[in-house]
């Protein structure tokens, strides 16, 4: 009995085989999530919290309390520090969130962060997010001279960065001040020379409770490397659809 590609032109068998070929592919893909349990419906209250927590926070910010909520000691980020939980790293987000917002930062403003990855990267990002701030994201090879043109030109109203880039930030000086994300160098047994405050610090006297409502939902500004001129910046806003099904996929495996 002949094959069904003996019985078609030359480009539409190619085609058959190619839709098959991503057909497969895609059925692989799609009991890779259901066993990773992402697809799992939630109860009611849950997308009703969720709903909730999407006008309160916007996008980004409401991404750790939906698995607070939900598996709340299931390992979110795993660093050299030991494991961070979802309720953790809510409870943190909320602390530096009321910090910020005693420091002034306010729905729009722009903060920028200058940290590797780590968990208080990731800290500092959904803390900023829950009082609306404009997160830029200085890349780590930038100069001195760099740093200080677009957190300028940025607007940035305060800057988040790791002890490693102290002499690097020296002569920023942002209306609100500067916060240490990683408060030592991991590349150095030399105590910092710093003197501003960490965001551990803040987290220590800030409240863990439940963060106001955003006057202002956030949005993130990627810069380029800026190997060919000054950096430019592009500000991006996550569609709420790829920030729920992150939430639900993240889930399933901790950041390291």
């Amino acid at each position: 009995m002949p094959k069904l590609a003996d019985l078609l032109p030359w480009n539409a068998a190619a085609k058959a085989r190619q839709y098959a070929d991503r057909g497969l592919a895609e059925l692989h893909y799609l009991r890779k999530i259901i066993e990773s349990g992402a697809l799992r419906l939630e109860p009611p209250l849950n997308y009703a919290a969720m709903a909730a927590d999407i006008r309160r926070w916007g996008e980004l910010g409401m991404l750790p309390s939906v698995n607070a909520r939900r598996t709340p000691n299931r390992a979110a980020i795993v660093d050299d520090e030991g494991t961070l939980t979802y309720k953790e790293l809510d409870e943190a987000a909320n602390a530096v969130a009321h910090g910020l917002l005693g420091k002034g930062v306010r729905g729009g403003d722009g903060v920028a962060i200058l940290a590797r990855n780590h968990r208080w990267f990731s800290i500092a990002e959904y803390g900023c997010a829950r009082v609306g701030a404009r997160i830029i994201l200085l890349n780590s090879s930038f100069s001195g001279p760099q740093i200080k043109e677009v957190t300028e030109r940025e607007g940035a109203k305060l800057l988040i960065y790791d002890d490693e880039y102290t002499n690097d930030v020296s002569k920023v000086d942002p209306p609100l001040g500067k916060l240490r994300a990683l408060g030592s160098n991991p590349d150095s047994n030399e105590p910092s020379v710093s003197t501003d405050e960490t965001l551990a610090e803040l987290i220590a006297r800030s409240s863990k409770e439940q963060a106001p409502k955003a006057t202002k939902h956030s949005s993130i500004i990627i810069l380029t490397s800026g190997t060919t001129g000054t950096p430019k910046g592009a500000t991006r806003s996550p569609p709420w659809r790829q920030s729920a099904a992150s939430c639900r996929t993240c889930r399933s495996r901790p950041v390291r």
